[in-house]
C-alpha cells in the first residue's frame, strides 16, 4: 500500500443498497455512509461506580503514556478514557504497516468520551525501542510477534479484558493474530480498511512501478487526504516527522506483509468463525480510487516510461471490486455483522471520518452488553453490569 498509517461532523446517513449490499441475512447488517455521526449510547452505564477499586493502577484510570520493558525492549504504551471498570470492555488500537501511534488522535477524541482506549506502538516504531533478537525473527512470523509483544504489553500493565479490537490496515492481520492467542478475551472487532489472509495473492500492488508515477508528487496532495484530514497542525507535522523516522520499520514490515498473511491464512479463521457469535464490524473506504488518482496525477505530470504506466493501469482493472470482496470476506468471523461503505475517505479513514468508527464501537458494545444480559455466564462477553 501507498503511504499509511477525518469534513466537518455531519449526520448520520445509512442506507441499504441493493447492487452493493447483498439482502442482509439474520444478524448481519450492510450500511452506507455519505456521512456519519456517532449514535446515541447509553454513556450513563460507564460511569457506575467500580465495583473493585482500581486507582492503584495508574494503566487504568486517567490519562498516562509511559515506556514498558518487553523481553528486552521497551515498548510504548498509553490509555486514555473513563476509569476503568471491572469487565467492561476497553478499545484496543492497531496501526497499519510502519504505523504508530500518532496515526490516531482524531479517533481517541471521539472515542475517550464513552470508553477507555489503549495504543502501543510495535518494536522499531514511533516511541518503542527496536527487538534486539529482531534479525532472529523469521519474516512469516512478524505479526505473530507482534501480537505476541502486544500481549505480554498488556498483561505487564495489568490491563485485563474483555477487549473490543480496531486495527487499521496490515494492523488485521496483528490483531487477528492476537485474537488467536487471546480469543475468550475479545468480546467484538471494528475492522477499518484492513487486510487479509489472500490481499497481496488477489489484489497485489506494484509498489516500485506506482512510486515512479508518483515522482516528485505528494500522495496526500494528489488523492485528496491533505484537505480531507482533520488533525491539527501541530499533530499532521508530528505525523509525517513520525512516517519518515518510522522508515526502516516500515521496511521491515512491508518486506514481511504478505509471508505474514499466508501464516494468518493457515490458521482458518474465516473456516472457524473464530469469533463465533460475537459483532465485528468492517469499515471500507475507497482504496481504489486513490490508486487511479495516483496514476492520472503521474501521466498527466509526464512520469513513468509507457511499460511502467502500462503495469499500474493492467493493475487498476477490477481493483474496486476485488477490494470489495476481500473485505465483505472477512464478515465470516462472525455471525453477528456489519458492513460499512464509506463515500469520500479512501485508505486513511482514521483521518478523515472518526464518527464513523465511534458509531460503530458503540455498535459492537451496544450488542456486547446485550449478549452479557441475555448469557451472563459467558465470560468472553465481561462481568454483568
Amino acid at each position: 500500500m501507498l503511504p499509511s498509517s477525518p469534513t466537518k461532523p455531519n449526520q448520520v446517513t445509512a442506507t441499504s443498497s441493493p447492487q452493493i449490499c447483498p439482502k442482509v441475512h439474520t444478524a448481519k447488517s450492510h450500511l452506507r455512509y455519505s456521512s456519519a455521526e456517532a449514535s446515541d449510547f447509553p454513556i450513563a452505564l460507564l460511569h457506575l461506580n467500580p465495583i473493585v477499586s482500581m486507582a492503584a493502577n495508574r494503566w487504568l484510570a486517567g490519562t498516562h503514556a509511559g515506556l514498558i520493558s518487553i523481553d528486552g525492549h521497551d515498548l510504548f504504551l498509553s490509555t486514555t478514557g473513563p476509569d476503568r471498570i471491572p469487565g467492561t470492555p476497553v478499545v484496543i488500537l492497531e496501526s497499519g504497516i510502519g504505523g504508530s501511534s500518532t496515526s490516531w488522535p482524531l479517533v481517541i477524541r471521539h472515542l475517550s468520551p464513552f470508553v477507555r482506549i489503549y495504543i502501543h506502538d510495535r518494536a522499531g516504531l514511533g516511541k518503542s525501542e527496536v527487538n534486539p533478537f529482531a534479525q532472529n525473527r523469521k519474516p512469516e512470523a512478524y505479526a505473530e510477534k507482534a501480537a505476541e509483544d502486544l500481549d505480554k504489553l498488556l498483561q505487564k500493565a495489568g490491563v485485563e479484558g474483555p477487549f473490543i479490537l480496531i486495527p487499521m490496515s496490515w494492523g488485521g492481520i496483528v490483531a487477528r493474530e492476537f485474537l488467536e492467542r487471546r480469543n475468550e478475551d475479545v468480546v467484538g472487532m471494528v475492522m477499518i480498511e484492513c487486510v487479509q489472509e489472500k490481499t497481496t495473492q488477489i489484489n497485489p500492488i506494484d509498489a516500485p512501478n506506482t512510486m515512479a508515477l508518483l515522482k516528485g508528487l505528494d500522495f496526500f496532495d494528489v488523492v485528496g487526504v491533505h484537505k480531507r484530514q482533520r488533525l491539527t497542525p501541530a499533530e499532521w507535522q508530528a505525523q509525517m516527522l513520525e512516517m519518515a523516522e518510522n522508515g526502516p520499520q516500515n521496511a521491515v514490515e512491508r518486506f514481511a506483509w504478505p509471508l505474514t498473511e499466508q501464516t494468518l491464512g493457515k490458521k482458518k479463521q474465516f473456516e472457524r468463525q473464530l469469533l463465533g457469535n460475537r459483532p465485528i464490524s468492517i469499515i471500507k473506504g475507497n482504496a481504489a480510487r486513490e490508486y487511479q488518482q495516483v496514476y492520472e496525477a503521474g501521466v498527466a505530470a509526464g512520469n513513468g516510461t509507457e511499460e511502467q504506466r502500462a503495469i499500474v493501469s493492467k493493475m487498476l482493472e477490477g481493483m474496486a471490486e476485488k477490494e470489495d470482496m476481500l473485505q465483505r470476506e472477512q464478515l465470516k468471523l462472525s455471525s453477528v455483522s456489519r458492513f460499512v461503505q464509506l463515500e469520500k475517505p479512501g485508505h486513511l479513514v482514521i483521518l478523515e471520518e472518526p464518527e464513523v468508527i465511534a458509531a460503530e464501537v458503540k455498535w459492537v458494545m451496544e450488542t456486547s452488553m446485550k449478549q452479557r444480559h441475555e448469557d451472563p455466564e459467558d465470560k468472553r462477553l465481561g462481568k454483568q453490569l
